[in-house]
Formats: C-alpha cells, structure tokens, sequence
C-alpha cells in the first residue's frame, strides 16, 4: 500500500520532515535557479542550446505552491511566497490573447524572456 506524504512526514516526525522539505527546496533552486534577478526557474536541468531562458507557468506555479507549504511551517521562509509571486508577475500579460482579455501567460513575456502569448510588453497588474 502506498504511503502518502503527510504519513511519510507523520513516521519521520515533524523534525526531520521539515529537514528534508527544506532541503529538497534549496535543492530544486541550485540547478532550476536562474542568477539574472527575475526569480524564476529553469525548465529541465541540464539546459540543452535550443531551450528557452526560463519554464512555463505551470511549472513555476508548483514552485510557488512550494514556498507556500514551506511558509506554513517554518517562520523563515515567510518573505518567500513574496517572491515567488513577484517572479510570477513576468507571467502578466496585459495584452489581448484568445480571450480578448488580460492574464497569465504560459510564457515571461517579452521584457523577461522571449515572449508571451501576443509579445506584448508587460505590464503591472492593477492593484485590487
């Protein structure tokens, strides 16, 4: 029978499962990190030539899911989720794609990488 994660986490004790949570975090960030500043990833690992700068969205968002678990255990990776959704932000396409209406692109659009959906310029969301 299968074990699930929080039984995983439940055998090796809170401890050691934040141990290895942690470390497993800092391990994605070691190859998948980009060093230009936009806090985002890397699609696969080792880069081939013809790969683009930077993931998609989807995969990006799973990092982000990643911080937000961490933040709910550990107090000091409260200011991660900050910038997860920062690096997030390149995702933002105000332009008119399939739906004639402005969103998350599946690509860093055009002033991050090579291009979103429409290759409009980003720009920042409105504020709520």
């Amino acid at each position: 029978m299968p074990t699930t994660s929080a039984a995983a986490a439940e055998r090796l004790g809170p401890a050691r499962a934040l141990t290895r949570a942690v470390a497993a975090y800092s391990a994605l960030w070691r190859p998948f990190g980009t060093n230009d500043g936009s806090g985002l990833v890397r699609e696969q690992v080792p880069v081939a030539a013809d790969d683009k700068p930077y993931s998609y969205e989807w995969p990006y968002s799973q990092v982000h899911i990643a911080a937000l678990d961490l933040t709910a255990v550990d107090a000091a990776y409260e200011s991660e989720p900050a910038e997860r959704t920062k690096a997030q932000e390149h995702f933002w396409h105000v332009g008119k794609g399939t739906t004639g209406c402005p969103g998350y692109a599946s690509y860093p659009v055009v002033a991050c990488g090579e291009g979103g959906e429409g290759g409009a310029a980003p720009r920042r969301r409105p504020a709520p």
